[in-house]
């Protein structure tokens, strides 16, 4: 439900490079003032206007200026010198689809010339002004962001700012008639960029909360619930699709489980637009007849075929992690939700049911929903509620494999098992490509870094959709592996090779790391070498690593046929700040080292 469209600028501006003080374009002034117009003592309406002047220093250039608009958010104006308005549809990731738009111009540029762009729109449904991001990808100057609320609404809203850059804060002034204006004032703002494993802007850039649209939960709950209308299409076809699904089954879960997998796997996830702004799902007859929809349509058809077979199914609203800072009950705005999922009421549980999660593991809560609370319809009530935590060692990477050296290489047959995000992650890559690229992926997925692997033999487990684990096998020869220096024989096995993250550049990062979930991998591998070699003694230890965010360990030891390397990491802290990024890096380096230290043998 991203369809906080000022949020949605920062998606559509990674178009443009991060602009920083001394690159060609900048904007020397942004204003940007909200006034809230009042009727009948509740906030009917908001006018916004933002004017950017920019200024190309070295060279003629174009800039470009971006908002965003739907069927309650208007374009009252958009004009800059030289520039006409451009319309385009706006698709993004979201799950929540709202039916955004975007307007943009194309802004000529002299060289030491400003040229101004206003644009200015109208938050027809109010509902939908709760946030304003502070951020630009351009280097600004000077910005400004006024919020002009009238005397009557005075007491009822209030704003909340977040993640302010140090020395900044939000000033509040009293006009004579009981008006208030709330000032927010940047200087000298580095244009926002892409930094790996930073946390999403949502939850991590400037911003500013608008609350009191709705008193309480409840208030909040009424709004979206009312926004739910009865299905007026015909049932049957989804009504006979359910019963069918759950022919032989013998209890509720597997019932609920059956029908949430069947709706992943056959309605297909498209952002289409539908909705009163961005709430009111599809109804289910509609979905179900079209094969499509988005995560609301999905979540309303599980409903429907839940209640179809006597099982007791509800829509869910909910805010996913890493998009959605906030609880329910601690603001209670619809800009603490983003998704909508279905929920199956049973006797001595709740299961959530996620009718986007394809190939997930029956039982198994994807990260974006694990953990968050959600507000479960109730008739004119509702439930708070929260998504239970997964077992430990849920998302689990196990890599075994048995090796014989073979001149420079080693040759055998590796073995990649995966449960959790591993399998969720895998399987809709596998399944959302086509048949005949399929091979070239899994090698890809399974090659070590900067290694030539020849394969043979390759083998995806032909399991049910909602399996609990994937396995993957194959016959390699993985090239260069052994070197041989003197009478030495060093082995590279790369044990830990599975972990895909790197150290991040340091310099200029503005931003923590945040990883999406924690994590688990093991690694078993036996070798077979050429009699008259052993393990050199200095070789056959355990190397320990340890670290607030990483802990684990690789060991090495002789067997009667030649050496066994196993290895294992768990996650600890899944984020870092900005100061600890250093540190992380180092001990994303020590594992990295650990993994990757040659075996030495030597002749018997």
């Amino acid at each position: 439900m991203r369809f906080l469209l000022l949020t949605l600028y920062l998606i559509a501006m990674t178009t443009v490079a991060a602009q920083n003080a001394d690159d060609n374009i900048i904007v020397t002034q942004e204003t940007s003032t909200y006034h809230l117009r009042e009727k009948n003592g509740r906030l009917s309406s908001v006018k916004a206007v933002n004017t950017k002047k920019f200024l190309a220093r070295r060279a003629d250039d174009t800039a470009l200026a971006v908002t965003f608009f739907n069927n309650d958010i208007s374009i009252d104006k958009a004009s800059a010198p030289g520039a006409r308005p451009q319309y385009r549809a706006w698709e993004n990731d979201d799950l929540f689809y709202d039916g955004s738009r975007v307007c943009y111009l194309k802004v000529p540029l002299k060289k030491d010339k400003e040229a101004s762009a206003v644009m200015e729109r109208t938050y027809k449904t109010p509902e939908q002004f709760c946030e304003i991001m502070l951020t630009s990808p351009y280097y600004t100057e000077n910005a400004r962001y006024e919020i002009n609320v009238p005397s009557k609404l005075s007491a009822a809203i209030n704003i909340t700012p977040m993640y302010l850059p140090e020395g900044v804060k939000l000033q509040r002034e009293v006009s004579s008639n009981g008006d208030l204006t709330y000032i927010v004032e940047l200087v000298s703002r580095k244009g926002s960029r892409n930094e790996p494993l930073a946390p999403p802007p949502s939850i991590s850039s400037p911003k500013l909360m608008i609350t009191g649209l709705f008193r309480d939960v409840a208030q909040l709950y009424s709004f979206m619930h009312g926004t739910i209308l009865p299905d007026n299409g015909d049932t049957a076809p989804l009504a006979a699709q359910a019963a069918a699904l759950v022919d032989g089954l013998d209890n509720n879960f597997d019932r609920a489980a059956a029908i949430a997998d069947w709706v992943r796997l056959n309605i297909r996830y498209l952002a289409v637009e539908h909705g009163e702004y961005a709430f009111r799902p599809d109804q289910a007859s509609s979905v179900f007849q079209k094969r499509y929809g988005d995560c609301k349509g999905s979540a309303n058809l599980i409903k429907a075929m839940l209640r179809s077979v006597g099982i007791d199914g509800r829509l869910v609203w909910i805010g996913t992690a890493g998009h959605v800072d906030t609880d329910w009950t601690e603001i209670p705005s619809v800009a603490s939700g983003n998704h909508m999922i279905a929920a199956a009421i049973l006797p001595d549980t709740i299961l959530y049911l996620d009718g986007t999660a394809s190939y997930c593991p029956r039982g198994y809560y994807t990260p974006g929903i694990t953990g968050r609370q959600v507000i479960i319809e109730d008739g004119d009530n509702f439930i708070i509620s929260r998504v239970p935590e997964n077992a430990n060692g849920s998302d689990m990477y196990c890599f075994n494999a048995s090796f014989r050296v073979n001149g420079t290489d080693i040759a055998g047959t590796v073995e990649h098992r995966l449960s959790g995000v591993y399998r969720y992650a895998f399987e809709n890559a596998y399944n959302g490509r086509d048949a005949s690229r399929r091979d070239d992926f899994v090698r890809s997925y399974l090659s070590p870094p900067k290694r030539t692997v020849e394969w043979e033999t390759i083998s995806v487990a032909d399991v049910a959709p909602d399996a609990s684990e994937t396995r993957l096998t194959a016959d390699v020869v993985e090239k260069k592996a052994v070197n041989m220096v003197g009478d030495k024989m060093y082995l590279d096995l790369r044990p830990l090779r599975n972990i895909t993250l790197k150290p991040v550049v340091e310099k200029g990062r503005t931003k923590g790391i945040r990883l999406t979930s924690g994590f688990k991998m093991t690694a078993n591998i036996d070798v077979y070498v050429p009699d008259g070699y052993k393990i050199d003694p200095a070789t056959e230890r355990c190397k320990k690593f340890d670290s607030p965010w990483f802990n684990g360990w690789v060991m090495t030891e002789s067997t009667p046929d030649g050496i066994r390397c196993t290895a294992e990491v768990n996650t600890g802290d899944t984020e870092a700040s900005l100061n600890a990024v250093p540190e992380w890096n180092k001990a994303l380096r020590d594992l990295i080292n650990i993994s990757n230290t040659q075996i030495a043998l030597i002749k018997q």
